[in-house]
């Protein structure tokens, strides 16, 4: 499952935040950590998507145009189910938001909220509803 998705820069200013399940991230410490790890990651990795456990967690992150994306999830998740996900988001978010952090950003953040829904089309994806009931109490009936 994952847990939570980070979205920095690589010099470690942290972008936006999504938060998944129940275990509840102190933010701060988070930020401090990938802030520090990102350094890390820079060398690394360049739009390649890469991993690392610690812990109970596993970090699969990826670097495009000055851009961390960082998606933490159960050491048990199937990587070839993650790094779509990854990528997907990351093109996203430098699409849309690449051009402008590098040439006129001023330090807001919430300029980024708006993103998360875009997030959680690409880790939840298409929401399927099924209405059961009579068709009598305000379901359409179908033919059956």
């Amino acid at each position: 499952m994952i847990q939570h998705i980070n979205i920095l820069t690589t010099d470690g200013k942290s972008l936006l935040f999504r938060e998944y399940g129940a275990s509840k991230i102190d933010q701060d410490l988070l930020a401090g950590f990938l802030s520090a790890f990102s350094g890390f990651m820079r060398e690394i990795s360049q739009s390649e998507i890469k991993s690392t456990i610690t812990g109970n967690s596993k970090f699969f992150y990826s670097i495009k145009d000055n851009i961390i994306v960082v998606f933490c999830t159960d050491v048990d998740d199937r990587e070839d189910v993650i790094h779509p996900k990854v990528e997907k988001v990351i093109q996203k978010f430098t699409s849309r938001y690449g051009e402008m952090i590098k040439t006129k950003w001023d330090g807001e953040r919430s300029i980024f909220r708006d993103f998360i829904k875009t997030i959680d089309q690409v880790v939840l994806g298409p929401i399927k509803v099924s209405i059961l009931g009579y068709a009598s109490v305000g379901k359409p009936h179908s033919p059956i």
